[in-house]
Order: structure tokens, then sequence, then C-alpha cells
């Protein structure tokens, strides 16, 4: 008899296989050994089962019970660990009408069953050792003393596609665990073979070391410091999420594992991206649900993605899943149509003026598709000889109100846009769009400018659709009017028409959300009718033009990022389906983690982030290089003064005051902020 201490799952090979040649049977403990759980304690998956339950009967069957009947089916749910999960939920429903018990028990196991199988992983380093047990031919074995019977238990090894076990012993069919011995000798029964032949694998020093060495077994005790701490803190967070509803989105991000990439743009996708869209697209969902939107339009350029984490998530919210589209609408792309009518003064202030690097009626014109150089003449008769000139204060907002008042501009105008918003209509006709009594668009935000710019363009139909505009962020602004009968908007992390500060830390650094979550493609800047097939099909960029070339080079960084968004979310799913927590449980912690990353980041954190580079698109073809907001070390903080104009300069002051670490001047940067709201 032999027995072998190893210090984590990684070590089992090594430590193992070279010692194992006379082993017939291995025993492995199904939790903690070969599965972890993003969920402990364990008793807290059947928490979550019990308020699932509670929920569906207060929605499907709320008639038939009472507040105080769904109190108490809650609470029996709570069980002893030798307890069946078919014993619980037959004591659970005893109370209740005799019509309803076997409906309701059988619910109760679905649901745990569900609620267990999503909470498990395979533990790192155990697929390639059980598959080197198997080439030695070894009888591999699980060992299992929680509630879950042997047909439980198989149910869960098929929904985790996981077939290299031959045999299972549940102490649940025991009614016994590992610790009274029983369970031992059902599997040496079982197996008919002494014990020194079998090998057993567990984690615990009492029940999976010194009983069966009592039985003369063969044992590995896996002491890992690491896994022990993991399991700590997620009870730890289970348990404060259940006193305080704040910390669920705690809970969430705090159980799931961060590959140890190394790569901190991958890190920072996981850690940060990951959580702010997996519960922006979780609120989506949620609200597509209540509203029985069956088609969503995820816009250009950032809806290429979300469409993809969309996709991940969805199938656990619907039996039918809606219909997602990507379509090639920009702010580019739409602009020309929406001008069909004439150029007005209300429509041209839609250009952000507060972007320094704006040029005026040039990228007024620019913006909506307009031949700029035909218009030169035009700007010098109202007072711009330079149509480069940037336009700031009212005198220049007056001499655009003039120009756009213009009676000849306007038929020109209306001679070069009407065509084009014939092409337009086409393409979303060919996508599905009109028609239907309501769709969502799907994007970043943050003014919702192309659901305007479709809305001007479209809007008039009989068959427009009522669109709900499911933005990460919004912010009303009044250059942009919405028909509130055709137009429902939500901000769904953040909100300017809710006083809610402790949510606006996207606001502070806009850009950086769209361009961690860009497609790949140029910008779509139009579009085009094949002569025989008639389909309409976007035209983009020229991957030559000096802004997309910069874009390129950014690629690799940003398939990084958006991979630790995606491998997030894979986490972000399975644990969503076991505790079956909202939207808005969730919110709240990540609210919190925006303002973290967004108002106060590490001088790290600043520094990569302003390593990377934005395209604008909307009038300018230029590139936001935030890099000449950094601003480092000692020497900058010893000239206040400086500093203090770069952060005003900046596009992200508290990323410029975090590069110098400056912390206390990002404290003073957001107490001024929240005075002013």
């Amino acid at each position: 008899m032999f027995s072998i201490l190893v210090q984590s799952h990684n070590q089992l090979s090594e430590e193992v296989l070279g010692v194992i040649s006379r082993i017939e049977i291995v025993s492995i403990n199904l939790k903690d050994v070969f599965f972890g759980s993003y969920i402990e304690p364990l008793n807290a998956i059947s928490r979550f089962t019990a308020k699932k339950i509670r929920r569906l009967l207060k929605e499907d069957l709320g008639p038939k019970f009472s507040e105080s009947q769904r109190r108490e089916l809650e609470d029996k749910l709570e069980y002893p660990s030798t307890d069946s999960l078919t014993d619980i939920a037959a004591r659970a429903v005893s109370s209740i009408a005799p019509d309803l018990q076997q409906h309701v028990a059988e619910l109760i196991v679905r649901y745990e069953l569900e609620s267990f199988c999503d909470s498990l992983y395979v533990n790192a380093g155990m697929q390639e050792f059980m598959r080197e047990l198997k080439k030695r031919n070894k009888r591999c074995v699980l060992l299992s003393d929680i509630h879950l019977s042997k047909s439980h238990l198989s149910y869960v090894l098929n929904r985790k596609a996981v077939t290299c076990f031959d045999a299972i012993y549940a102490g649940a069919d025991l009614g016994a665990d590992k610790s009274s011995e029983a369970l031992f000798r059902s599997l040496l029964l079982g197996e008919n073979v002494p014990p020194q032949s079998v090998l057993h694998i567990g984690t615990d020093q009492a029940n999976d070391f010194h009983v069966p060495s009592r039985l003369g077994l063969n044992t590995v005790l896996i002491a890992d410091p690491l896994l022990k701490a993991k399991k700590k803190v997620r009870a730890t967070y289970c348990d404060m999420s259940a006193a305080n509803p704040y910390w669920r989105g705690m809970h969430v991000i705090g159980s799931t594992i961060p590959p140890q990439s190394g790569d901190f743009y991958y890190d920072y996708g996981f850690s940060f991206f990951g959580p702010v869209f997996c519960t922006y697209i979780l609120g989506a969902l949620e609200i597509v649900q209540k509203y029985g939107i069956r088609d969503i339009y995820f816009l250009a350029r950032e809806g290429k993605f979300f469409q993809q984490l969309f996709e991940l998530l969805a199938p656990d919210f619907f039996r039918d899943i809606p219909r997602s589209h990507y379509v090639y609408l920009s702010r580019r792309s739409v602009a020309l149509a929406s001008i069909h009518e004439g150029l007005t003064f209300e429509k041209a202030i839609i250009l952000p003026f507060d972007n320094p690097k704006q040029q005026g009626l040039y990228s007024i014109l620019q913006a909506f598709g307009l031949p700029w150089e035909e218009f030169v003449e035009k700007a010098a008769y109202y007072g711009l000889p330079d149509i480069r000139k940037p336009l700031w204060g009212h005198e220049d907002m007056a001499i655009l109100r003039a120009f756009c008042s213009d009676a000849e501009f306007t038929r020109r105008v209306i001679e070069l846009s009407a065509p084009y918003r014939g092409l337009v209509e086409k393409y979303l006709t060919q996508e599905g769009f009109f028609g239907k009594a309501h769709v969502a668009f799907v994007d970043v935000g943050w003014l919702a400018t192309i659901q305007k710019l479709v809305g001007d363009a479209c809007g008039k139909r009989n068959d427009y659709p009522h669109v709900y505009g499911l933005y990460m962020g919004f912010r009303e602004a009044a250059s942009h009017r919405f028909d509130p009968e055709k137009n429902t908007l939500f901000g769904l992390l953040c909100d300017n028409r809710v006083p809610e500060p402790q949510f606006d830390g996207p606001f502070h650094f806009l850009q950086v959300f769209e361009q961690a979550a860009r497609a790949f493609h140029p910008t779509a800047t139009g579009f085009v009718e094949d002569p025989v097939t008639g389909a309409i099909t976007p035209t983009f960029k020229s991957e030559s033009a000096p802004d997309r070339l910069i874009e390129l080079r950014q690629d690799p960084v940003i398939r990084e990022l958006q991979q630790g968004v995606i491998d997030f979310t894979l986490q972000f799913r399975s644990i969503i389906k076991s505790t079956a927590y909202t939207f808005s449980d969730i919110k709240p912690f990540v609210g919190t983690l925006m303002e973290r990353h967004l108002v106060f980041p590490t001088a790290e954190e600043a520094d990569r982030i302003m390593n990377l580079k934005h395209s604008e698109d909307f009038g300018t073809d230029n590139v936001m290089d935030w890099t000449g907001n950094r601003t480092r070390g000692l020497r900058s903080i010893l000239k206040p003064r400086t500093l203090w104009r770069n952060i005003r300069g900046s596009y992200w002051p508290a990323g410029t005051a975090g590069s110098a670490g400056a912390h206390l001047l990002q404290y003073l940067l957001r107490v001024r902020d929240l005075l002013k709201s």
C-alpha cells in the first residue's frame, strides 16, 4: 500500500503514473478532483435552485401557490449531504397539493441538475491524466458522496460530454458519505478486487486519505493551497451576495478562472471588458425577451462583436432564438440618405463640435457624404473663406445656420441625397427591416446617431417599425430628437437621463469601448447596387487610407483583447445559468468596476490603454492618438501647470492623471465631475 501527496492537479501525471503498474482500479473524486465548481459551497447550488423554483411558481403557477407556500418550499430545499436529490425534492413538495407534487418535484430535480452541470468545469490537467490512465488500461471509476444518485451523475457526465469513467459509485444511493467507509466498501464489492489493487484520489485529508487507508486502499491526496483559497474566496462571495445584492456582480466575476496568459490586453479583456460587455448583452437579452422582439440588428462596427457575444448567451434565454442581423449601418453609410429633404442646421449640428479635430463646414459636408468642393464659393459668400475653419462660438453657429438655409444649397443637397436614400431603403428591405411591429438596434452608443439618421431617412414610411435602441450607454442631446411613437431608447449601463453618477464611468472615456468592440473590416462608407442581381452591398474605406493602415497595425492587440472577452463570456454564461442572476443583480457592481478602471486607472493601465489608437469616421479621417495624453514620472507631477494643461486637453483626463501617478488628482477630478452633475 502506498500514499502520495501532491500539491496540484498538474502533478498527478508526473507523480502517480510511474507507480501504478500493479493498480487495477483508479477511483477519482467527482468534486474538486475531476471537476471544479464555479459555485461554492455545494449547498449554494440548491439555494439558487430554490430561487428559480420560487420564481417559476410565482410566474407560471401563481394562483395555486401562496407566498408562504413558496417560501416554505424554498426553505425545505436546504439538505444534509447524505440525502439524495430525489428525497430532497419529495420532502420539499410534501405539503403542497397532491396533484402538483410530482410535477413540482420533477422541476426541482431538473433545475438542480441543470444548475449543477452549469457550475462544473473539468480541472486543469485532468483530461490529459485520464487519457494516460486509459493508455495503461486502468479501469477508472467516479466516486461521489454528494446528493446526486448514480443515475443523476450519469446525466451530469453526459451533459459535460465526459466518457472516461467505467463505473459510478454514489453515496446518495447508500445514504452514506465517505466518512462512514460504506462508500469505499461498496466500491470494493462492486469491482470485486482487493483493496491493494485500488488507488483513490481525493482532496480531503480525513475522508479521502485516512478512511480509505484504513481499508487498505492506496491513496493520493491533492493538497493544493490555491484550490482551498479559491474555494474559500468563492464561498465568501456567495455569502456576501446572499447578504447584500450589491455583491452579486462580484460573485460572478470572482468565481471565474482568469487564464494566466501573460498578455496585458488579453487579461484586460477578460477582467474588465468581459464583465462590462457581458452585463450589457445580458441587459439587452432581457429587454428583447420582455418585449417579444424577434429581429435584432447589430450595427457596424461594434455590433459585429456584440452579435458574437449575443449568440453565445442567447440559447440560455430563448427556446426560439430571435433572428440576429449584422447590418452595415454606420454614420457614414446612412448620413447622406438622412438629408433627402435638405441639410438643416438642426441636422448639421449632429456632428460632435467638441471634437478638437473638427474642421468646421468641411467636416459637416464630409460627414453627410456631400462633395465639399462644390460649396467652397457658397461658404465664402456666407463668411467662411476657409471651409476647413473650425466652428466654435455663437457667431460661427449663426453663419452655419444661414448657410444651411440657403435655397440653392438645399436644392443641390436634395438632388444628391434622393437617389442614395433609395439605395438605403433597398438595403433595409433586403435585410427584412420594414413591415415588422418592432425591432432592436444594438450598438455601443452614445447619442444613438445611427438610429436618428435611419429614422430621418425612412421614418415616414407606413411600414417603418418601432425601433428599440439597446445601447451600452446613451447621452440625450438637444441635437437628437426622436419620435417617441417609433423609438424607444435604453442606455443599459449608463444613461444621462437618469441621475446615477455611480454608472457614468463610460462617459469618462467613450472611445475605448468603441475600440475594444470594433470589427476588423474597414468603416462602411456607403452602398452600391449590383446591376445584374439587384443586391445591395456595402462599400468600405480604402485599405490604404492612412487611418485604416494605423487600424490594421492595431488589429493583433484588439484580437487579444476580444479573445479575453470571449473566454470570460464562456464562464459568465455558466455562472449566470447556475445562479439565475439577472442584469439588475450584476449591474451595481459592474458600475463600480467601470469607475475603478476609467476614473481611477493605475499607471500601467493608463499607459497600455493609451497605446491604442482610435479612428474617427464621422466627418474626419483622423486618428485619435492617445499616446500624446500620457504624462510619466515624478517630473510631470512637479510641473503642475503643465500637467493640468495636458489633462484639460486630454481625451481621457483620469488616464492622463493616472499615467503620471497623480492619484490624488484623479480623486479631485472625480469630485469636480460629481459637483457638476
